[in-house]
């Protein structure tokens, strides 16, 4: 057993999370003499002190009956820890894949707890940015928990937006549609919550990341089955997957869809209206990205039937998903290039991927100009993915975004 602070105790064999952010374990709090989560963390080059504690103590300030509260936060022999509340029945996608469909009742329920939680987020200017079922709790009592709070990001003076980030499946329209983006986009995430829900599957899904893209962009989804489901929640869907975000329900015309499960759940106090809150602009950046997607979606080949393109580009996809087995990770890459495409400097690439590395500028002048940007490439993929075939993941990335198809 391995005690820390002369209060917090836990066992290596107590681990209940693990992923690229580190380890959670099952702890027991000597003080409140209640259980919690320890989230250890190391300080890496993808991770520094600051962001760990700007995460944690996200976590303490926010205060609401559905915000997963964080106790504290400490640095021990160079690791970060984050004690958190526990909730005994683990996160969203694990709980719905562990029981028998929820009830009507049950995901009203769940519903206005979200969107109570997310309209007091909004009130304060706040943006989640990464909402999805992995990042909901359930607690003993079924009630649900807003957390993972590691991309919150407060909204800018200037009302501008500095990154893209989230989850790809999950990522509203306007963000690829040069359109504004913000608060309306956790509530398109909130959509996507729902929907899943639902049906047991993403609203948006496909192997392919360009077409991925395309179907979000055009929110294409397949109906649901479920006649009872379909009839009370349809509207909800409607509402939240508004292609357009001056369209979409705000949270707080989710939470006044949600009156009576608001006024059961003691909740219609914390709601607060926010349908004056500005949305982000794009940035230039960003407005470059979107435009080079945009152009990979359209791209042809003159020697090729357009099919024949979309397989080729469908197979280098798949190629690297074989050998990242990322999403998340082929989309920073693709970002990355297409940043260098844009000339931009290195260190506003880097800044985007959140990574330290020591690389020189890109001479766009020099001949070499093409072996220059593979070799920042391969770097980058080594900090993204370490241990894997950067050189070729990196070659695959080149092509998919350049649209370089030959002997492919």
């Amino acid at each position: 057993m391995i005690k820390l602070l002369d209060r917090y105790e836990y066992a290596k064999s107590d681990i209940i999370g693990s992923g690229s952010f580190g380890d959670c374990y099952l702890a027991f709090d000597t003080k409140t003499q209640k259980e919690c989560v320890l989230k250890i963390s190391r300080e890496t080059e993808n991770m520094n002190r600051e962001r760990l504690q700007a995460e944690a103590q996200q976590l303490e300030i926010l205060v609401h009956p559905h915000i997963a509260h964080g106790i504290e936060h400490f640095f021990f022999e160079n690791e970060f820890y984050i004690v958190m509340d526990y909730y005994e029945n683990g996160d969203l996608q694990s709980y719905l894949q562990s029981v028998p469909p929820p009830s009507i009742k049950q995901i009203r329920l769940w519903l206005a707890q979200l969107a109570s939680a997310i309209n007091y987020l909004h009130s304060q200017r706040i943006i989640h940015r990464d909402l999805k079922l992995q990042n909901l709790f359930i607690s003993k009592q079924l009630d649900l928990y807003v957390g993972d709070f590691g991309t919150v990001r407060e909204l800018l003076n200037n009302g501008f937006a500095n990154t893209f980030i989230g989850t790809p499946q999950a990522m509203s329209p306007e963000l690829i549609n040069e359109q504004p983006y913000g608060l309306k986009s956790d509530m398109w995430s909130v959509g996507c919550i729902l929907y899943e829900i639902l049906t047991k599957k993403a609203p948006f899904m496909s192997c392919n990341f360009m077409a991925l893209m395309r179907i979000i962009s055009e929110a294409k989804y397949a109906p649901i089955q479920d006649t009872k489901l379909q009839k009370e929640f349809q509207h909800f869907i409607d509402g939240l997957l508004q292609i357009d975000p001056q369209k979409r329900w705000s949270s707080y015309r989710l939470c006044q869809e949600l009156k009576t499960e608001l006024d059961e759940l003691q909740l219609s106090q914390f709601i607060e209206m926010d349908e004056d809150h500005e949305d982000f602009q794009p940035t230039q950046t960003e407005k470059a990205v979107v435009q080079h997607f945009n152009a990979l979606n359209t791209m042809s080949a003159p020697v090729q039937h357009e099919s024949s393109v979309e397989a080729i580009k469908t197979r280098l996809y798949e190629k690297l998903l074989e050998l990242t087995n990322d999403e998340d990770v082929i989309y920073k890459l693709i970002v990355a290039h297409t940043f260098m495409l844009q000339k931009m400097k290195v260190k506003k690439i880097l800044d985007f991927l959140e990574i330290n590395l020591e690389q020189k500028e890109i001479d766009y002048n020099n001949f070499e100009v093409l072996a220059q940007e593979q070799e920042f490439l391969v770097k980058i993929t080594n900090q993204l993915c370490p241990g894997k075939q950067a050189e070729q993941i990196a070659e695959l990335v080149r092509k998919l975004s350049v649209g370089t198809f030959i002997n492919e």
